[in-house]
């Protein structure tokens, strides 16, 4: 898959962090004698849906080689795929697709969107002022994993396309590797609670720049998930509020 999306080959610590959530009964592969050309693979989830929750195939890992393209592999694959979710009573497929056209002969079709912000400081004023009386702290990733994963639960019951993520995923998501860093800070790990009740968290990294006017940082927003509007305010709030930062950028934010 990393040499048909044009990227280096995993290291050790990329394939032992993966291992925890690959499901390999559901992992395809075609080769060419010992080749492998083509993949694709299935993670099982449960979807909230309106009214309720379904069980979704979440597909995955889906590549072809440019020498082994137009022989029917990606048709194979998903038609393999489609039959499997179709016998595992999956009523959902759905993926993040990196070319979207690709998929709509295969049945899937938009679902959502997702929205890119960058924010300057500057223009971060909130026009009421956060109410909420929880706290934040500084959290680290056995506790992040364990109080990140209950946060989870509680806002993707509300929240129609979240998924149910176990503390593999959230493990995975706080796997702090060096490539994933692109020059920034290791993880921010941020936990707010209300008593001993745990609803909301925020992962993000800081990347230091300055120039002759000063400090001039961007906070690169990973994660921000809240399951109360408290939650959501002051975790908002928090990284607006990080000192030398000029700016806040954050990616797949729900709309």
């Amino acid at each position: 898959m990393r040499r048909a999306f044009g990227a280096s080959l995993p290291t050790d610590e990329e394939l032992a962090t993966s291992k925890e959530i690959t499901e390999f009964d559901r992992t395809l592969a075609f080769f060419d004698g010992k080749e492998i050309v083509a993949t694709a693979g299935i993670f099982t989830y449960e979807m909230t849906v309106p009214g309720g929750t379904l069980p979704c195939g979440g597909v995955t890992r889906v590549s072809v080689l440019t020498t082994h393209r137009r022989r029917g592999l990606l048709t194979a694959m998903m038609r393999r795929q489609l039959d499997d979710m179709h016998e595992r009573g999956e009523r959902l497929a759905a993926l993040y697709a990196s070319e979207a056209p690709i998929y709509g002969r295969f049945g899937y079709g938009l679902g959502t969107y997702q929205a890119a912000v960058e924010i300057e400081r500057s223009h971060a004023a909130f026009a009421k002022a956060a109410t909420g009386t929880g706290r934040l702290s500084m959290v680290d990733v056995p506790t992040g994993v364990r109080q990140f994963t209950r946060v989870w639960e509680l806002a993707r019951r509300n929240q129609p396309g979240m998924l149910a993520l176990d503390e593999r995923w959230l493990r995975n998501q706080l796997t702090d590797l060096e490539l994933h860093r692109e020059g920034a800070s290791p993880h921010y790990r941020v936990l707010y609670q209300a008593g001993d009740n745990p609803s909301g968290f925020a992962i993000y990294r800081i990347k230091m720049d300055w120039d002759a006017s000063g400090p001039n940082g961007t906070l690169r927003l990973e994660m921000l998930v809240a399951a109360t509007g408290d939650a959501y305010v002051a975790l908002w709030r928090h990284v607006l509020d990080v000192d030398l930062m000029a700016r806040v950028s954050a990616e797949m934010r729900p709309v």
